[in-house]
């Protein structure tokens, strides 16, 4: 029975997805977050946000483009809520839970060359039934540089002071 459930909730957030994708102009703006630094080149955000039935948020990150892991969890707050799947700038990922485990936890690795954006689907309310309700959920994100990153860093930082060591050797042997 739980397995019918779960395949009526997918293909029920399968069709919603795809109509919301069809009525793009109706859609509610993406929702901002910011994500903060906590150490080195290391940023997180977290967001909370109240649903009533089936729902499709989308979610943009600032700053808009990172390159690194990305890693996402997302906790029902209040309510019963059932997610469904995840996209992680476009990357897809299902939620198949274990019994009683309701948080969604995943990680990818993005490009610098994309807006870092999350589009998190499910259903608020009694899955069984299919009985829409409110709730909530709380989400988190943590975004970790990619080791090469730091590379390319260092490897600016030389550039620069050889350049500028270079620019001091000149001046100083220019006739005055």
């Amino acid at each position: 029975m739980k397995n019918h459930c779960l395949l009526a909730c997918t293909i029920s957030l399968a069709a919603t997805f795809a109509q919301a994708q069809q009525a793009q102009d109706m859609d509610p703006p993406p929702i901002g977050v910011v994500l903060n630094p906590v150490g080195s080149n290391v940023f997180a955000g977290s967001f909370t946000r109240n649903v009533n039935g089936l729902f499709s948020d989308t979610f943009t990150f600032t700053p808009t483009s990172y390159t690194g892991t990305v890693s996402v969890r997302l906790i029902p707050a209040s309510g019963r809520i059932n997610f469904g799947a995840a996209l992680l700038n476009g990357q897809g990922f299902s939620f198949d839970p274990d019994a009683g485990q309701t948080a969604f936890s995943f990680s990818a690795m993005v490009n610098a060359g994309q807006p870092l954006e999350l589009t998190v689907l499910g259903f608020a309310g009694d899955a069984e039934t299919l009985t829409a309700g409110m709730g909530s959920y709380t989400g988190s994100v943590l975004a970790v540089p990619e080791p090469s990153t730091y590379g390319l860093m260092a490897a600016g930082l030389v550039l620069l002071a050889a350049r500028a060591r270079a620019q001091k050797r000149r001046q100083e042997s220019a006739p005055a």
